[in-house]
């Protein structure tokens, strides 16, 4: 976590606080602190990450503002591509990198033009700080289609997911739990071994995610998430004998489940298991609880019903201070996560109709 130079707080959650007003009335005071840093680098403070900034600046701002906090030995690339920009350095000293390298040090203003590829290494003992200002219109703009003025915020994408969450309890593996159709004890059997495969790939989920995080931000927590998941699987065989499920459209589905914790960024992994895979958890372990209690150890049910909307809840944190692009594709992301899940859900359906196993 980058702390600020002055108060050594971590981020102050100012962004909650500001109430709906024009910025441009009074003279605010914004802590480095207060602006988030960018999810896949840490170094990088953009001002439109921070509601009262992005609030003050215009609307069709020409430019775009970012602190850049570099620790002892750290170093970072900018591709500039035609985008001009001035880098002045705050405090500390430098190594530029690229096409001119040279040093920089405090006070230094430094011209970048456009079409130029360059670096930079803190290779003293402390901090070094700069503040760069990049002249582009629609500096943030993703691709084509998405752009500044259609960012989202963390707000719009919980209404997003507890919408899908409404829609998501009315599907058809939903309806199984109600419609009699696992009074069948063959289709139960069909049933619980499918689950059998899902939780078995969300136990290799798991850990795949906490083996591949080494960012302190949020080791804690999936590392909490991981010790109270672990052998979740293996009570599903305490009283049902589990069928081998040979299906390759249900392998595929649970196991794209498995290599996103190898391909997404932490926070895209916190979103996934946070806000779809455990908030779906819980409606299901609290709805299946009394159709399966005769075939599931009540400790399976007994320990979702206790953990799952704490799991749901604990991943809130590390996606609160994003910045605004990064919003935008977590918001994509767990559109595809859950139309994913319900793709696998649908599956395990046909298999317990078609008694096929």
């Amino acid at each position: 976590m980058i702390y600020d130079q002055i108060t050594d707080e971590p981020f102050i959650k100012e962004q909650e606080q500001i109430q709906e007003e024009d910025v441009t009335s009074k003279i605010h005071v914004v802590s480095r602190a207060s602006i988030p840093t960018h999810s896949l680098t840490p170094s990088v403070r953009a001002f439109i990450g921070n509601e009262t900034l992005e609030r003050f600046i215009p609307t069709q701002h020409p430019f775009a503002i970012e602190w850049i906090d570099l620790l002892p030995g750290e170093d970072i690339v900018f591709s500039l591509d035609t985008k001009m920009a001035v880098l002045i350095v705050c405090q500390g000293n430098g190594r530029l990198t690229g096409e001119q390298p040279g040093i920089i040090q405090t006070g230094d203003t430094v011209v970048i033009p456009a079409d130029c590829e360059f670096g930079c290494i803190n290779a003293s003992t402390y901090q070094l700080s700069m503040l760069k200002i990049i002249f582009e219109p629609n500096i943030y703009q993703l691709d084509d289609t998405v752009s500044l003025e259609q960012r989202i915020t963390l707000q719009d994408i919980l209404s997003y997911n507890q919408q899908r969450l409404e829609q998501h309890v009315q599907i058809p593996f939903f309806k199984l739990l109600e419609d009699g159709t696992l009074l069948d004890t063959r289709k139960r059997q069909i049933f619980i071994s499918c689950l059998y495969v899902w939780s078995n790939c969300f136990q290799h989920l798991i850990f795949g995610r906490q083996a591949t995080c080494i960012d302190k931000r949020y080791q804690s927590v999936f590392l909490q998430h991981f010790l109270e998941e672990i052998g979740h699987d293996k009570l599903l065989e305490e009283k049902q004998d589990i069928i081998e499920i040979k299906d390759s459209i249900l392998s595929a589905t649970a196991g794209w489940f498995v290599t996103r914790m190898f391909m997404l960024d932490n926070v895209g992994k916190a979103a996934i298991v946070h806000l779809v895979l455990e908030t779906s958890g819980d409606e299901f372990h609290n709805r299946a609880k009394h159709v399966l209690s005769s075939d599931v150890s009540s400790k399976y049910f007994d320990l979702h019903a206790d953990l799952d909307d704490g799991h749901a809840e604990m991943g809130m944190d590390l996606l609160k201070h994003q910045h605004p692009i990064t919003y935008v594709r977590l918001r994509q992301l767990i559109e595809e996560a859950w139309d994913m899940f319900e793709t696998m859900m649908d599956r395990i359906v046909y298999l317990v109709k078609h008694d096929i196993a």
